[in-house]
């Protein structure tokens, strides 16, 4: 009988033995959402010409993804003076009355990083604002985004930006540029970049983490002079 309850024992203490020696269970935050794409910096420049240069944000590394948007009175011919290749387009008006926006997206590679910014090349002179965000590593990529345009000749204030889909801990880029010298907000999220050349050129570029699945649609104001058009940018980024 003992030799029975040892063999016993002996079984019980096999199977056991996994747990014991430290096997690890995952916790409760193993299934929690994915953490957020980390926002490593941002940067703007506003400028009056047939191209814009931007510098890339303080920090920008190999493998960090970049956001790049552009508000202008001529629409982008080219852009120059990155690495190796290329900027992703997600949209862009050409030709369009007033005001022209743009937005592009890429992996920044170690060539654009030791070129350290990037050349906009508009085909005409006239005032703009470009705007930029880096993300620490590729993230997951930009999952939505869409611009509105208006060249109308005028416009009040405020404007009801697109409307996005998001997941919780996605990040939100919110940017305007305004033919006119005004002081630009965002009602979602933390302001980041702001800009005003005090005649036709105005622009910001907000950030925010997401907190909660749905559509988001951020309002922009607009405080001073009102030019005859504007673009408005929402892009969503995922983790």
């Amino acid at each position: 009988m003992r030799t029975l309850v040892a063999v016993a024992i002996l079984l019980a203490s096999s199977l056991l033995a996994p747990a014991q020696v430290g096997l690890p269970w995952p916790g409760p935050g193993a299934f929690a959402a994915p953490l957020s794409p980390q926002l490593r910096a941002t940067n703007s420049v506003v400028g009056t010409g047939s191209s814009l240069t931007i510098n890339l944000p303080t920090g920008s590394q190999t493998g960090d993804f970049a956001v790049v948007l552009v508000g202008h009175g001529f629409s982008v011919n080219t852009i120059t003076g990155y690495g190796t290749c290329c900027w992703t387009l997600m949209y862009q008006d050409v030709g369009a009355q007033y005001v022209n926006g743009g937005g592009w997206y890429k992996t920044l590679t170690s060539a654009d990083v030791s070129n350290g910014s990037i050349t906009f090349n508009f085909s005409g002179s006239y005032e703009g604002v470009v705007a930029m965000a880096t993300f620490v590593g590729a993230t997951g990529g930009a999952r939505g985004w869409l611009e509105l345009q208006s060249g109308t000749g005028s416009f009040t204030s405020p404007v009801t930006g697109p409307s996005v889909s998001a997941v919780t801990n996605d990040s939100g880029l919110y940017f305007t540029m305004n033919r006119g010298a005004s002081t630009d907000t965002v009602n979602r999220g933390t302001l980041k970049e702001t800009q005003n050349n005090g005649a036709n050129a105005s622009g910001v570029l907000y950030f925010e983490t997401i907190s909660s699945t749905g559509t988001v649609t951020p309002t922009f104001s607009y405080t001073g002079t009102l030019g005859p058009g504007y673009v408005v940018w929402n892009v969503i980024v995922k983790p």
